[in-house]
């Protein structure tokens, strides 16, 4: 018994290419490298938040937390993106890019550089998404449509019109560019530095490798101006919590009391500051900002200033303003002048010198001579038994007297402006500084940029450019190209067959508009299921 029904028995085509290039070149196994790339990414973003960072440095321990330890150091999810993960799928990423830009060339040259199709069981009113039929004339038509569309073939039998061809190659540079940017993430990873640098005020930022220097002039930071909740001083006392504005110019202040009471006052607004430290107000802060000077063989070349949201950038290097240390305060005071008091073992005033900072003077009746030095507002000792200032207040100034005597004699002395009577002795007299004239002090914080270093940004830019112009060509430009053929004595009526990559309802309604001339019938169908290629 036989079947009825015509089969086609023709064995589909077997493709000849290598499995593996087989898999590279299809857009689905880039989609799922994309998928596990994206939830690593995220896995490694979270986990930052969820782990302790002092696990890289400690031996696993037992349970749960030693495999998930043992996970965390395993994907290198503390520097995700210099991970084996992440260059591998990157790296993967790339070749089948450079897999499916392969096979997709040939393809593309081929539509582009074929002429048209004029073969009669191609073009039908069967096959064509748009069919139009009109008593207008041919030349009529043609001169209507060439508003729209390019002369691509003129013949003996047809015109062949199409516009929009630079769309076929829309998918191919999207993918060019695409596989631009996995380049540049590839090479960035084994490129990208990230150092952390900083100083005071007059110290000179070099990092290496970088071709220039960068010399901090000022770091200083901004606070917002004054707002509810904000803690605030009052003539330069610690006073209380701003509660609102009670007037234009006062403001009402929550204020503790002698008994520890809370009670609210009302102050002007002129009295009020909320930039009172730096290390505690840092809710008040707004902004920290470094000026710098950019150094080139010793010479300036630039000024610049650097914010949180404002890096500076030269020669392939970002440097960010990343914080502050407010625990390490450098402390500069000065003064106009002060007296010297030299007395002797038994307490008796043998001379009054008045000194200027730096000066040096002979005491007379001995061999030593004493030098006015360094004024410290808030005298601490270190571990090293190094003196230095905690701060730029005046909580226990203390100054240094240098004596010198003859063979390279050198020894310096504390002087405590605070403590009357406090003498530094030496040899056969003693010595008090008193009477300080224009003391001041400025606190200088260290700033602290990140410094990064990153290569590869020349291939991020190219992708960026190449595959925005193929978005560009996929979604705003439509190949379409229109057939028309002339009448023959068979067929009197000019017939017109129009196809559409996409948006076949838009170009019907745009080759309607251009054929429904007046005095001509006209006869349109349209298939929007049927795509030309």
């Amino acid at each position: 018994m036989t079947n009825s029904n015509n089969t086609n028995t023709t064995p589909a085509p077997v493709s000849r290419k290598p499995k593996l290039w087989a898999m590279l070149s299809t857009m689905k196994f880039a989609i799922w490298i994309l998928i596990v790339l994206s939830v690593l990414s995220l896995a490694s973003l979270f986990s930052g938040e969820l782990v302790d960072p002092r696990w890289l440095d400690t031996e696993p321990s037992g349970g749960g937390a030693a495999f998930g330890q043992l996970v965390y150091k395993a994907l290198e999810m503390h520097d995700p993106f210099r991970s084996w993960w992440y260059r591998g799928l990157v790296g993967l990423l790339s070749l089948s890019l450079f897999a499916c830009i392969l096979e997709r060339t040939p393809i593309v040259w081929r539509q582009w550089s074929k002429k048209p199709e004029l073969d009669h069981r191609i073009i039908n009113d069967r096959t064509a998404p748009i069919y139009l039929s009109t008593t207008e004339p041919a030349k009529s038509l043609i001169e209507h449509l060439k508003s729209k569309l390019s002369a691509r073939y003129i013949g003996d039998s047809y015109w062949v019109g199409e516009s929009g061809r630079l769309a076929l190659w829309g998918p191919l540079l999207t993918h060019l560019g695409l596989l631009m940017l996995a380049i540049g993430g590839l090479v960035g990873s084994f490129g990208d530095s990230d150092t952390r640098e900083g100083g005071y005020p007059g110290d000179v930022v070099q990092v290496e490798g970088m071709p220039f220097e960068v010399r901090i002039d000022s770091f200083r930071v901004e606070f917002y101006p004054l707002q509810p909740l904000q803690w605030v001083l009052v003539d330069g006392e610690w006073f209380g919590k701003l509660v609102r504005e009670d007037s234009p110019g006062t403001w009402l202040i929550e204020h503790y009391n002698e008994k520890d009471e809370v009670e609210l006052v009302s102050m002007e607004q002129e009295w009020i500051s909320n930039d009172w430290d730096i290390q505690k107000a840092g809710g008040n802060i707004k902004q920290y900002i470094s000026s710098v000077s950019i150094l080139e063989d010793g010479q300036v070349v630039d000024e610049q200033q650097i914010s949180v949201n404002t890096p500076l950038r030269r020669a392939g290097y970002r440097l960010y303003q990343s914080s502050y240390d407010p625990s390490s305060p450098r402390v500069h005071a000065n003064y106009d002048q002060l007296t010297v008091v030299v007395s002797d073992t038994t307490g008796n005033v043998v001379q009054r010198l008045p000194l200027k900072q730096g000066q040096t003077i002979e005491i007379p009746g001995d061999t030593i001579k004493i030098t006015a030095g360094r004024l410290l507002p808030d005298f601490k000792l270190d571990s090293r038994r190094q003196a230095y200032s905690a701060s730029a207040k005046f909580t226990n100034p203390a100054l240094e007297l240098i004596a010198e005597g003859p063979s390279g004699f050198r020894k310096p002395m504390w002087s405590f402006l605070q403590m009357e009577g406090h003498q530094a002795s030496f040899g056969q007299f003693r010595y008090e500084a008193t009477d300080l004239v224009d003391p001041q002090a400025q606190v200088d914080i260290a700033t602290i940029f990140e410094v990064r270093k990153s290569i590869g940004t020349e291939f991020l830019w190219l992708g960026f450019f190449i595959s925005s112009i193929g978005l560009i060509l996929c979604f705003y430009i439509t190949h379409r190209i229109v057939y028309v053929e002339f009448p023959t004595a068979d067929q009197p009526l000019t017939q017109a067959y129009a196809f559409s990559k996409k948006m076949v309802r838009a170009f019907e309604r745009d080759i309607a508009a251009i054929a429904e001339q007046p005095g001509h019938e006209v006869k349109m169908s349209v298939q929007p299921d049927i795509v030309f290629y």
